[in-house]
């Protein structure tokens, strides 16, 4: 029998079985401990499987929860009576929840899914063929992909590049170490518990002790397990690095208790234990949390325990694995051997060796330098990459060949994203490698050839693409700038003169590839790009701006209004928000207002000229996600950065412009702007503009319009290591029942409810008003209300500004609005050491030497400066307006204006041509007149 007939007849056999047999195929054992909140998405992707729910049952342990969770799962009980079993035992973590729930499957296969987590809806149907297929595999792994705070596959996903059964005493590197992402056999699972305790890396021991037993396992490509990166990182895999346990009793539970089965069953650490201990073992020295969470003896004693790990394993189970960069491997060779191996690196044959006989390839290595931007301007192109390298660097330098030319790299420091840090610290600066390749005239093709030179040997290297490298990561792509068409070729830059049959025929390939791939969506869409690019000079720019998704009155609408009012001619503005906001309702009467969710949007977004936004969120520069390296040499707008507020704090890790690269970067003040420029973000003079922004025009405007009233506003930050969930679409904030317990709400809700404060407020006749931020909007429900303090969920920031007398706030940069209206702040840093550690880092503004207000660390505080200020009837004080005074370099209303005319200065050169182009057609319809008339 063929394997076709096979896979049918299989397929007639799970139909008879899912339609006629009554009893469970699936029981799905879910341990949850203060979840509630995720119930609904975990148990839901069971409910809608594409086997029938009836083959599946679900057994739900209450660990002890106090949250909604025992409320969540009655519901749900109720709802499946037949499919829901449900427990409720005191809290003792998750193997002793599971060890629980195993006691009640009745199912042939079984699963441990994380309540936070999702099945995709497919999946067990994959799954139950599988083992049909298979009868003597126990246990089978799906695939991980994280959602919610980051999209990727896990790292060992390279193991899932087909489905079929693993040998791991052959394919040792397809090591597996999730059970929440595995099916096991009823049969097989009897007498086997997981080990109760309270450790991190039970999932691990669990499935590594039978797999050194037997090292079969199936691997199904199709059966996806959606892990949930929390945004608000509180999961217990994303804070274990905080716990001292994961520094010592976990290696002990997991590591050293593997080793010990293997030596005893084999007298050795077998192959696959050994790259499963390499692959842990990089993970704890990339952790560069380690330095400053244990103290100098913790230290000393866990790096002990980490090199001793190194010393159990083989070298090249180290170095071949895929989760670090080669830097971190050598790293950690050289703490296992005590010495810099930097040093012993000899070349020979192409590659470079050290004592223990591992041969590095240069041929084969891919990332050397990553190219991140690449851009081709008068005829120059310009790269700049990072650089991963790992030798020391006094020892070799960059070059490249080109048109009978050699061209030497430019070094900078700028951008500490890509600082070597380790568990040890940081080890060596992040550095940028720049070249300025001059083009001259391209008559026939010609390569551009990169190299190291290092101890007088000259070494051929491949550069990769990057993010803003324009050119199609894939096979045939390309990229068309200044009459040259750009390739990349056999890992090296080809370079083409530009012919419009080449043109064709290269895109051509391109639309070949992207049906092989099976991304033919994208042929339309370039067909239709391509057309509108190849047009004579636009009549008009296309400018998309935008606020949040859901939300506008910020730096974006204010500044649409300003365009708006201008009339330009040459210039058409659209103002981008979801239709089914109340911001959309209230916008679209000024026209242009566009659904960010239609296809009118996209269609913009491939034509635009520019995007300016308030917001640094991906989606604002980026609707296709992952998919937008298909069409991304198409792709030529400018980003500009009109800001969210004015930046104090060292925000470089996440606005770089490697990491965001904006075209121009709007800043306030000169001490604003002077961090931008010389930190680490990575910004030039062609890039920073010092305006103001665009919403201080309308607070300048409207403050002699609006009457201020006896009210004070509490507007705090957000925190991220508190943030609640979101909807990974939507951004909206998904209500956190642990949030009642952080020291934020109850500093705010003992603030706001203050018998003291709220009486000095009665008596001088004071209203307040609590505004959350959006990342903790829903969570107003939980503070507790008075007649004095309203806790509002959505905020119109600039009336209760204009309106309000007095603004209490923490660390958001809210408090420029108001100072920039010349009233009171009061500070309120109750928790400022925790704030820096896991928030912004500390940027130029000093809140003691240039706020604009008191500083409070505690409650009493806080309330005694708010009363201070109700008696004194909210006066600024004298050395707080000197320092706003000196503060901002503007405090007109002509904001938006200066924004504009920056914009317009890039386009200089357009404008120019097209002023001569105007100035030709003028003279020719001069000289036909003078004619005619004679």
């Amino acid at each position: 029998m063929n394997k076709l007939y096979i896979k049918f007849y299989v397929y007639i056999l799970l139909i008879y079985n899912l339609t006629f047999c009554k009893s469970y195929l699936f029981s799905v054992i879910i341990s949850i401990y203060n979840t509630g909140r995720y119930l609904n998405d975990s148990i839901n992707s069971l409910v809608n499987q594409t086997i029938s729910f009836n083959k599946i049952q679900i057994i739900l342990v209450n660990d002890g929860s106090t949250d909604n969770s025992e409320e969540m799962c009655l519901k749900y009980q109720n709802l499946y009576k037949k499919n829901i079993f449900y427990i409720k035992i005191e809290h003792g973590g998750l193997s002793k929840a599971r060890n629980a729930g195993l006691k009640y499957a009745k199912g042939k296969y079984i699963n441990f899914l994380d309540p936070d987590d999702k099945w995709d809806y497919r999946a067990f149907k994959h799954v139950l063929l599988f083992f049909k297929l298979h009868k003597e595999i126990n246990f089978l792994a799906g695939r991980l992909k994280f959602f919610e705070l980051e999209e990727n596959y896990h790292p060992l996903d390279y193991k899932f590049y087909k489905t079929r059964i693993v040998n791991l005493s052959e394919e040792y590197n397809s090591i597996h170490l999730s059970a929440a992402s595995s099916f096991f056999k009823k049969s097989f699972m009897k007498g086997r518990y997981f080990e109760e305790c309270l450790l991190p890396g039970e999932d691990i021991r669990f499935i590594n002790n039978f797999l050194l037993i037997n090292p079969m396992m199936g691997i199904v490509k199709e059966a996806i397990y959606y892990y949930r990166r929390r945004a608000d990182s509180s999961s217990i895999v994303q804070t274990q690095s905080q716990n001292i346990s994961f520094y010592f009793d976990a290696i002990n539970f997991v590591e050293i208790f593997l080793i010990n089965i293997s030596k005893s069953l084999y007298n050795k650490i077998v192959p696959f234990l050994q790259f499963l201990i390499g692959y842990n073992v990089l993970f704890r020295i990339k952790k560069s949390s380690t330095f400053t969470f244990l103290d100098n003896n913790h230290f000393k004693q866990y790096s002990n325990i980490i090199e001793n790990l190194l010393n159990l394993i083989e070298d090249k189970y180290i170095w071949e694995q895929k989760i670090v960069t080669n830097n971190y491997k050598l790293f950690a060779l050289s703490k296992k051997y005590h010495t810099d191996l930097r040093n012993e690196i000899i070349f020979k044959n192409n590659s470079f060796q050290y004592y223990s006989n591992i041969l590095i390839d240069m041929t084969k290595l891919k990332n050397i330098i990553i190219w991140r931007i690449l851009n081709i301007k008068d005829n120059i192109l310009h790269l700049e990459g990072v650089d991963n390298f790992w030798l020391k660097r006094e020892k070799f330098f960059y070059y490249c060949k080109f048109n009978n030319q050699t061209i030497y790299a430019n070094y900078f420091y700028y951008c500490s994203n890509y600082d070597f840090v380790t568990m040890y610290g940081v080890i060596e600066k992040g550095r940028i490698v720049v070249f300025d390749i001059p083009l001259g005239t391209i008559t026939s093709t010609q390569i551009i050839e990169f190299y190291i030179s290092y101890m007088n040997k000259n070494i051929e290297i491949f550069p990769s693409l990057g993010r803003y490298s324009h050119i199609p990561t894939i096979n045939n792509g390309y990229y068309i700038s200044e009459n040259i068409i750009l390739k990349y070729i056999n890992r090296r830059f080809v370079i083409f003169k530009y012919q419009k049959e080449l043109e064709i025929e290269f895109e051509k390939l391109y639309c070949l590839q992207l049906y092989l791939i099976k991304k033919d969506y994208f042929i339309k869409i370039r067909k239709k790009l391509i057309k509108y690019r190849n047009k004579k000079k636009k009549a008009k720019e296309i400018w998309l701006i935008n606020d949040r998704k859901d939300r506008a009155g910020d730096n974006g609408e204010y500044f649409f209004r300003y365009l708006k009012s201008q009339n330009l001619k040459r210039i058409k503005a659209y103002f981008v928000i979801e239709k089914n906001c109340t911001d959309y309702q209230r916008l679209k009467t000024l026209g242009n207002v566009i659904n960010i969710d239609s296809n009118k949007y996209i269609n913009l977004y491939l034509k635009a000229d520019k995007i300016i936004t308030s917001t640094s969120n991906n989606w604002a520069t980026n609707p296709f996600n992952n998919d937008l390296i298909y069409i991304r040499d198409l792709i030529h707008f400018d980003v500009i950065f009109l800001q969210h507020g004015i930046i104090k704090d060292d925000l470089s890790k996440f606005l770089n412009r490697f990491n965001k690269n904006y075209n121009l970067f709007v800043t306030s003040s000169k001490k604003e702007y002077q961090s931008i420029f010389d930190s680490k973000y990575g910004y030039n003079k062609n890039n920073i503009i010092l305006t103001g922004l665009p919403r201080y025009d309308n607070l300048e405007n409207m403050k002699k319009k609006i009457n201020i009233e006896k009210k004070i506003i509490i507007i705090p930050t957000w925190r991220m290591n508190i943030r609640g969930t979101r909807e990974p679409i939507t951004y909206i904030s998904i209500h956190s029942d642990s949030f009642i317990y952080t020291q934020y709400f109850k500093f705010y809700n003992n603030l706001i409810n203050d018998k003291h404060l709220l009486l000095n407020m009665k008596k001088h006749n004071y209203k307040g008003v609590f505004c959350l931020h959006p990342s903790f909007s829903s969570q107003y429900v939980d503070f507790n209300k008075n007649d004095y303090f309203s806790v509002i969920e959505i905020c119109n920031y600039q009336k209760l500004l204009l309106e309000s007398s007095l603004l209490i706030t923490d660390y958001s940069s809210i408090f420029f609005d108001f100072a920039y209206l010349k009233k009171p702040v009061i500070y309120t840093h109750f928790d400022y050491e925790e704030y820096r550690n896991n928030h912004y880092k500390k940027g130029y503004f000093d809140y003691f030497n240039d706020g604009f207000g008191p500083v409070c660390k505690d409650i009493n505080c806080t309330i005694n400066e708010i009363i201070f200020e109700i008696e004194n009837n909210c006066i600024l004080r004298k050395n707080y307006l000197r320092r706003i005074k000196k503060f901002f370099t503007f405090s007109d209303s002509n904001n938006s204006k200066r924004i504009l005319t920056e914009i317009l200065k890039q386009n200089k050169f357009e404008i120019e041509h097209w002023n001569i182009y105007l100035k030709l057609n003028l003279t020719c319809i001069l000289i036909l007149l003078f004619f005619k008339l004679k």
